[in-house]
């Protein structure tokens, strides 16, 4: 016993202690009775900076996790040696609502914490395709999505760049990402990303969706149809190259009398280009007639559409570059 107090913090080639290799193990009365009795160091760290707190989270014990937490109060702020991450990003990546959701509540873990490259737990999470952690992050724990990390990229361009189509989603969805937020350097937004990584469902999601400028011009020039191009995504490439067009209408209900009138200011609007006067913003195709557009409009108010005067109509190309 007297040897075991010595040498409780003494680790193995790799520094892990006999606490690190307890809570692996998910024995929590073993790393009670080692920190309790034999005082051992509750974050001590092995070779790469890693505590008991993240094996414990690693192998997805939550009773551990709370344990060494909140009973011992490990540090749930550490960050290992190498890039900084944190518990919270081990947790992130290893795709445990629980322990995400125990360390953000119970243990206050800071949940915009960057590590070293300046990534939060949330990149973490869009990177590898975590819905559920994105859900529970930005969603029960209000996680900004508007963060840089060290080159300059936000969650979205993470979830872009790896094509997780579901979260680029629910990102600019639910949690309002900026879609045509460009990365610090290379200007690049989300739909070069899923362009030139050949993800169909991200660029679909992003410009049937969202209405993504797909003629945004990056720091060299290069749309992403060009990266398309280069790269011969034949899919890409007709999402892309298809004609598409935003109509803006404004609409009142209005007698035959002023309709002379109304008309006047319909082409003067038209022609100012006053987006903000306008009622709805549909995106539609080459192929689309407007006056189809204009009926659904009307369908939707519940007017007749005899009864109705466009006072502002106009259609603008989907490109806010020309």
């Amino acid at each position: 016993m007297k040897d075991l107090k010595a040498n409780v913090d003494q680790g193995n080639d790799d520094g892990r202690t006999a606490l690190m290799r307890a809570a692996f193990c998910k024995q929590v009365k073993a790393v009670t009775t080692l920190i309790n009795k034999y005082k051992a160091k509750v974050d001590a760290e092995d070779n790469w900076g890693a505590t008991a707190l993240f094996f414990a989270i690693q192998e997805g014990h939550v009773d551990v996790v709370n344990a060494l937490a909140g009973t011992f109060k490990a540090n749930v702020e550490h960050g290992k040696k190498s890039k900084g991450e944190r518990p919270l990003m081990t947790a992130a990546l290893m795709g445990s609502v629980d322990i995400v959701n125990l360390l953000c509540s119970r243990h206050k873990a800071n949940v915009d914490g960057q590590n070293a490259r300046g990534q939060t737990a949330l990149m973490y999470a869009c990177e590898e395709g975590k819905a559920d952690i994105v859900q529970a992050l930005a969603g029960r724990h209000k996680a900004r999505v508007d963060i840089r990390c060290s080159k300059g990229l936000m969650a979205l361009h993470y979830a872009a760049i790896n094509g997780r189509h579901e979260i680029v989603d629910m990102l600019i969805g639910k949690y309002g990402a900026n879609v045509e937020a460009v990365t610090t350097e290379d200007k690049w937004t989300a739909l070069h990303y899923a362009a030139d990584g050949g993800s169909l469902s991200t660029v679909k999601v992003l410009v049937n969706k969202y209405d993504a400028n797909t003629r945004a011009v990056d720091a060299f020039g290069t749309t992403p149809l060009d990266y398309a191009n280069e790269n011969s995504e034949q899919d890409i490439i007709k999402v892309l190259s298809d004609e598409s067009f935003v109509v803006y209408v404004k609409a009142k209900q209005a007698g035959s009398r002023d309709r002379a009138d109304r008309a006047d200011r319909a082409e003067k609007e038209a022609a100012e280009g006053n987006e903000n006067k306008a009622d709805v913003r549909l995106r539609i195709n080459a192929s689309t007639k407007v006056q189809r557009v204009c009926d659904v409009f009307c369908e939707k108010k519940g007017w007749s559409t005899e009864d109705v005067v466009f006072s502002c109509l106009y259609i603008k190309r989907n490109t806010k570059s020309g």
